[in-house]
């Protein structure tokens, strides 16, 4: 499931498959090679204009929407640590 998590960061780049991504990594869920493969979601989310807040804000509960309105800052946050 985390694999297809990244794979769908890297080829549909919605905000939810970017928000799971940081939820995984929150949870220390990754394998080390899962974690070898975050280089390539930050340059995908570099490369990206996604607007989170709108989706995120669907679909996520009160206790998380500042972290909604902040995206992608947490997420790049999180992959800085493993980069």
């Amino acid at each position: 499931m985390i694999d297809e998590k990244i794979q769908a960061a890297l080829t549909r780049s919605q905000p939810r498959d970017f928000y799971d991504i940081y939820f995984l990594l929150r949870n220390g869920s990754l394998t080390f090679s899962q974690k070898g493969r975050l280089a390539q979601v930050k340059n995908v989310l570099s490369q990206k204009k996604i607007k989170f807040a709108d989706e995120l804000a669907l679909f996520l509960p009160r206790s998380m929407k500042l972290v909604a309105k902040s995206f992608p800052k947490p997420l790049l946050s999180e992959l800085n640590k493993f980069l």
